[in-house]
């Protein structure tokens, strides 16, 4: 197709972001909404024993060790990789503070090779993007329960793992949901041993799908990543919830400023301008099938539009029309130079898109009008 979809399924997408800075005090929360699916029978075996979501790291050539390493700035900047284990558990990867008995450490949770139930998988026959949101609070346990845990995970609006619940407190066994992680990294000395407060430096980069060599492909997540934010705080279940409800995020259509050739004096029916404009929801396994609707956001610049062929009923409110039911007819007679090909003149008209669902983008349509040749007129004269 003239205007094909972003080359990134079934394949690694490395996306590096610079200049982004953000400081983390309260906790961090990641959000995105993904379709899983299993890698091509021809795929690299896996290594390390997971798949990589996503992973921010201030290094610009990450490696599967690199959440342990030490910033160059003498600072630990949050690091942290989203995985999914070759059991389809989700986990959350993460570097906590230089400590004066070692240096960094890179944690875990839940643990690796730690059992999870089949709600806190992805899965991988889905027809519709999944919710996944994995949250880190700064807060102590007895500040965090039951709302705001230390660590939680949801998936579809449901909290399918938490650090602070028990069985007999929250009922998780009739819930399903893996409880009582065991949060000793995150205490130390009766104090919080987050990588927060923290600050997200220039040399970060968050990249999708896959870490950087050497195990870019082996490690490369298989899937559709429709949505993904990051929050400078926990969210609670109600938060959650509601941006579950929501669904995901409507791609905006992409417009393309196009041109046409009328001839002047004739009744032209102006293009079908939604075949030229794209939106990504209709591409890839998403396939929401959103039907695009073009219609005029103005008047030319000259001449006269109508809602007939033979333009003998005039648009009384061209600014609204829906194309392709749209004629457009040149000011008769004006043009008499530049026969051929050459345009007389170009005509600006605005055009706009919409997905149906609250997207619009605009464009410009450039009508060139070719003159053509007016037969002389003859009038009468008298010879005295």
């Amino acid at each position: 197709p003239d205007h094909p979809p972003p080359p990134c399924r079934y394949r690694p997408l490395v996306s590096d972001s610079g200049g982004f800075a953000a400081s983390l005090v309260e906790g961090v929360t990641i959000e995105a909404w993904v379709l899983a699916r299993e890698p091509p029978p021809d795929w690299p075996p896996l290594v390390s024993n997971h798949r990589v979501l996503a992973a921010l790291s201030n290094s610009s050539d990450p490696t599967a060790s690199d959440c342990a390493s030490q910033s160059s700035n003498g600072e630990t900047p949050i690091s942290f990789a989203v995985l999914e284990d070759n059991n389809g558990c989700i986990s959350l990867q993460f570097k906590t503070p230089s400590l004066s008995s070692g240096g960094s450490t890179c944690e875990q949770l839940p643990p690796q090779n730690a059992p999870c139930a089949d709600v806190a998988k992805l899965s991988k026959s889905a027809t519709a993007p999944q919710h996944l949101v994995i949250t880190l609070s700064n807060a102590t346990a007895q500040q965090a329960a039951p709302v705001v845990p230390r660590f939680a995970m949801y998936i579809d609006g449901v909290r399918v793992t938490d650090s602070e619940a028990t069985a007999l407190s929250d009922n998780a066994l009739v819930r399903g949901y893996l409880t009582g992680i065991s949060l000793s990294v995150l205490a130390l000395n009766g104090k919080s041993n987050l990588n927060l407060p923290s600050t997200w430096y220039d040399d970060h980069h968050l990249r999708f799908g896959t870490i950087s060599m050497p195990n870019f492909v082996q490690q490369a997540w298989v899937g559709d990543f429709d949505m993904f934010a990051l929050y400078n705080r926990p969210l609670t279940l109600d938060e959650v919830q509601a941006n579950f409800a929501a669904g995901v995020d409507n791609s905006f259509p992409v417009a393309f400023n196009l041109s046409t050739v009328v001839d002047e004096d004739s009744c032209t029916r102006l293009p079908d301008l939604a075949g030229s404009a794209t939106d990504w929801d209709n591409y890839g396994r998403l396939q929401r099938n959103q039907t695009l609707t073009a219609q005029l956001a103005g008047e030319p610049s000259t001449g006269t539009l109508y809602s007939d062929a033979a333009c003998a009923t005039e648009l009384l409110t061209p600014g609204s029309a829906t194309l392709p039911d749209v004629f457009y007819r040149p000011p008769l007679d004006m043009y008499s130079v530049g026969l051929g090909n050459a345009p007389a003149a170009n005509v600006s008209l605005a055009w706009e898109i919409s997905d149906g669902e609250g997207g619009t983008a605009g464009a410009w349509l450039t009508i060139a009008v070719r003159a053509t040749n007016d037969p002389p007129v003859a009038t009468p004269s008298a010879l005295e």
